[in-house]
């Protein structure tokens, strides 16, 4: 529970069409007539600048001033439905409520206005429905920092609309890939739609995996952001990545955790991972750097050796 608390564009032809139909969802609420109260703060602006900053507002800076003045921009009801956290439960999407302090059922059919979700997305159900385009469409503002996706795809337009604020820092896809237009979305290309992401995992499909080859590592590392990055994981990554371009990369970076993961891959390739592992733990009494690689044919001794330096490294952080 105290875990679901604290991590708790659809497809169209034209972009502009979706977020035309945002802008009429928000001017039906806020069409709504002003509660008169005694208790307010004069603003000083003309009543016909009040009106446009109200019909205007984005909803963070709505609050704000619905708190500096009731008078001018009270409703009689806010015009969002705000959900901190909401994450699909098999069929039923689930939400935190703040208020209550509670996790409740959210019936998306049922909702008399549109959502503002403010923190984060989980979406890992084996249940083949149209789970995040649904929850979008519902949806007029994400301004969240943590989204979890697991076995299923999206496009990348939603993909923006849910990263529309540039806020997302946690960023995992496991057994997904993204789409557009023009098939499946490279690695590079999602990374530059997550300018402040600090934590990324992805588990690659094996039609991602087709993606995968030196030029794309390049761009991958040309995209990536060191002084945001934290942790980044890959997982059944094939051959076809060039490690030794990506291993300059790590080196280059030591406070960054990186963890990656090789499947099917040649007796040769792993020859080539082990020596690197061998020479890290060897050097690692010197100069010890959060790096964990597991790949077929592995050393046992290694494999443990990289995680105990690992578990000690951690303990010194925390």
């Amino acid at each position: 529970m105290k875990m679901f608390k604290r991590i708790f564009k659809r497809t169209s032809t034209s972009e502009s069409q979706f977020v035309q139909s945002k802008n009429c969802q928000l001017i039906k609420y806020l069409s709504t007539p002003i509660k008169e109260t005694i208790e307010h703060v004069e603003l000083g602006f003309p009543e016909p600048i009040l009106y446009y900053l109200k019909k205007n507002a984005n909803p963070k800076l709505l609050l704000k001033l619905m708190k500096s003045s009731k008078l001018h921009f009270s409703f009689k009801d806010f015009p969002f439905f705000e959900i901190h956290f909401i994450k699909i439960d098999k069929t039923t999407w689930k939400y935190y409520d703040r208020k209550s302090d509670e996790i409740k059922d959210l019936d998306l059919n049922s909702l008399s206005k549109p959502l503002w979700i403010s923190n984060g997305i989980e979406c890992c159900t084996e249940q083949q429905k149209p789970f995040v385009e649904e929850l979008l469409s519902k949806t007029f503002i994400c301004d969240i920092r943590y989204f979890r996706i697991v076995g299923r795809n999206i496009t990348l337009n939603q993909l923006k609309f849910i990263n529309s604020k540039k806020n997302i820092e946690n960023f995992t896809l496991f057994n997904s890939h993204i789409t557009c237009c023009c098939g499946i979305v490279s690695i590079d290309r999602i990374v530059k739609c997550l300018p402040n992401v600090k934590t990324f995992l992805w588990f690659f499909t094996p039609t991602m995996i087709l993606t995968i080859n030196s030029v794309t590592t390049k761009k991958l590392i040309e995209a990536l952001n060191p002084t945001k990055l934290q942790s980044f994981s890959l997982m059944n990554i094939p051959e076809t990545f060039d490690f030794i371009l990506f291993k300059k990369f790590m080196k280059a970076n030591p406070s960054i955790d990186f963890y990656l993961e090789f499947n099917n891959i040649s007796l040769k390739f792993s020859k080539i991972l082990q020596n690197f592992v061998d020479k890290l733990i060897k050097t690692a009494s010197k100069t010890y750097r959060p790096i964990r690689i597991s790949f077929p044919n592995q050393t046992e001794e290694s494999r443990q050796s990289m995680n105990a330096l690992y578990q000690i490294h951690s303990q010194k952080i925390f």
